[in-house]
């Protein structure tokens, strides 16, 4: 897919979001990476522009400035492309509970639904209202490119939701158990 494609998209998403997922189709995941790699330049430039701003925060972590620009990309890359994996899989277990297939097609939403959040979380207003706007566009495109109604799409998006409150409590519980006795060794001792 050419870039002019997944330009032409990300402005569809944000545009007219019902009519995108209603006429896209992603081919392969290929087309999903390169979106990824397009979106995290912003970050990128924000979180660069802000370690030169205020680098006596970042003095001892980095140093480099400007230099921690490729740096930085590769790290929100891979955690983007991490992040687009397990996300999708985790949303698709909740359409999937809703008796719908098609991976790829969970992984488009997935991935489409994050462009408002990867190009403007920097603005102080509009970031208050950007996590409703993600969840709206994932409960469109599931809609949308599952072919069902709102209302399984909403409880496809709630199962999701329990299903990764279920997967950070166990995560949580299996570290406190792991990190307790550390934890415990830290505080003085009483006599």
């Amino acid at each position: 897919m050419r870039q002019e494609n997944i330009l032409q998209n990300i402005r569809m998403v944000l545009i007219d979001p019902v009519k995108f997922f209603e006429k896209h189709k992603t081919k392969n995941w290929m087309e999903l990476v390169k979106l990824v790699a397009i979106l995290e330049v912003v970050p990128t430039i924000i979180f660069t522009i802000f370690l030169n701003v205020r680098p006596f925060i970042f003095r001892h972590m980095f140093g480099l400035g400007i230099f921690c620009l490729p740096l930085i990309y590769l790290i929100l890359f891979v955690t983007g492309i991490f992040g687009l994996l397990i996300g999708s899989i985790i949303l698709h277990m909740g359409v999937y509970i809703i008796g719908k297939h098609g991976l790829i097609k969970t992984a488009t939403v997935n991935t489409y639904s994050y462009v408002p959040l990867l190009l403007f979380f920097w603005i102080p207003v509009i970031n208050l209202i950007i996590p409703v706007w993600t969840i709206a566009l994932q409960i469109i495109g599931i809609a949308k490119q599952h072919k069902v109604e709102y209302v399984s799409a909403i409880l496809a998006f709630i199962y999701s939701s329990i299903i990764l409150l279920i997967i950070f409590g166990v995560v949580v519980l299996s570290l406190s158990s792991i990190l307790f006795p550390f934890l415990m060794a830290l505080l003085p001792a009483r006599i």
